[in-house]
């Protein structure tokens, strides 16, 4: 299973960095202040009248030499409303009359290419990166979704009467938790933050059983990112809350036995 995540993180990193394109249009265009002068322009294309001569005679707008020619434009740099005109018109063809406030328009598409963006080592660096945070918070993910399903489940209860569920990577009984506590194992019980814009909540997870000189970071890593990535965007506690989380966990959590 991991290695099908590598491979498919290494095929988006792939597809991410080869060439694109991104597809431009050249337009022409006929511009009027008033329905009567647009439609008598109209007329005139309908007619056999070549653009450019219509452009000439009829048009407010600017490039009047040239036929009204706006040059090559990116299909996101063209106005919305003209847009879907621009995607329904094969080369050559122009446009009916479209309204847009008091103005008024008629387009033609004269060319279109497809323009190649060049391979860059840049793009590939910061895809890079983000391929291999990607697939570390994917791997670290998937590992504790498997950790707290296999993982066993025993409950104790603390001094002040509250119950406490607790994970335990290894077998425990009366006799065996005794010789655990002995060598300095202990219950730990850390954070996490979560934040909706202006509140934000910040809670307990359940125990997990710590046997002396293991480390927390792997038990508290998932906790780390939903604070980090979660926590932050309440207004006013979310930053608060979200560094005391953070600190409690880097730190080892807080061991209920003390």
């Amino acid at each position: 299973m991991d290695k099908f995540y590598l491979c498919l993180s290494i095929i988006l990193l792939f597809l991410n960095c080869t060439d694109t394109g991104i597809k431009e249009v050249r337009l022409s265009f006929i511009i009027s202040n008033t329905e009567e002068t647009i439609n008598k322009a109209l007329s005139e294309l309908e007619s056999g009248v070549e653009f450019g001569e219509v452009v000439k005679k009829y048009t407010s707008g600017p490039n009047v030499e040239n036929g009204g020619d706006a040059g090559y434009l990116k299909l996101n740099d063209i106005q919305p409303f003209l847009r879907d005109e621009v995607l329904n018109l094969e080369v050559g063809g122009y446009s009916g009359i479209i309204i847009k406030g008091d103005k008024y328009y008629i387009l033609k598409k004269t060319d279109e290419r497809i323009i190649k963006v060049p391979f860059s080592w840049h793009r590939i660096l910061i895809t890079s990166i983000i391929a291999v945070i990607s697939f570390i918070l994917l791997m670290l993910i998937i590992n504790s979704i498997k950790y707290h399903i296999n993982i066993k489940k025993y409950s104790i209860t603390l001094p002040d009467g509250t119950g406490l569920t607790f994970y335990s990577d290894v077998d425990l009984s009366k006799e065996s938790a005794k010789h655990y506590y002995s060598q300095g194992a202990k219950i730990v019980v850390f954070q996490y933050c979560i934040s909706l814009i202006f509140i934000t909540f910040k809670r307990p997870t359940n125990g997990y059983f710590i046997q002396a000189n293991e480390s927390t970071l792997s038990k508290a890593i998932p906790y780390i990112l939903v604070s980090f990535l979660l926590g932050w965007w309440g207004f006013p506690w979310g930053p608060l809350y979200t560094i005391s989380t953070l600190y409690t966990n880097f730190t080892g959590g807080k061991n209920i036995l003390k």
